[in-house]
Formats: C-alpha cells, structure tokens, sequence
C-alpha cells in the first residue's frame, strides 16, 4: 500500500513546493510594503515628537521670562 501511495504523497509535495515558490514573491513585496510603512509612521510619530518637544521647550522659555519679568 505504501509503495501505491509514494508517487501520490510526492506529487502533493511537489505541488505544495511549486505553490509556496509562487507565494513567496507577493508575500516579500507584502513584507517590504509592511517595512516601509512601518519606517516612515516611525519617522513621522519621530518629527512630531520632536516638534511637540520644540513646543514644549518654548513655553518652558516664555513661562521663565515672564517669571523673571515679574
């Protein structure tokens, strides 16, 4: 029974192989695109915080020159 059910067993294989190579090129450019997007959301969240602390380190200034100004 074995020897019967081989050459169905390396078929099945065979075409498990050939789907997953079709599969693995969209899936990478899926990966490269989630990379990337992942990057740049990186990159803006990194400007705004940045601009928050810019914000931030003004109204610390301004509440010290009027706190000098009193």
């Amino acid at each position: 029974m074995k020897e019967q059910a081989q050459p169905l067993v390396d078929e099945v294989t065979d075409a498990a192989k050939e789907i997953g190579e079709h599969l693995k090129e969209p899936l990478q450019a899926s990966v490269e695109s989630v990379k990337s997007s992942a990057q740049d959301s990186v990159a803006t969240v990194k400007d705004e915080a940045q601009g928050a602390a810019s914000d931030v380190k003004d109204q610390a200034q301004h509440a010290r020159d009027n706190i000098s100004d009193s």
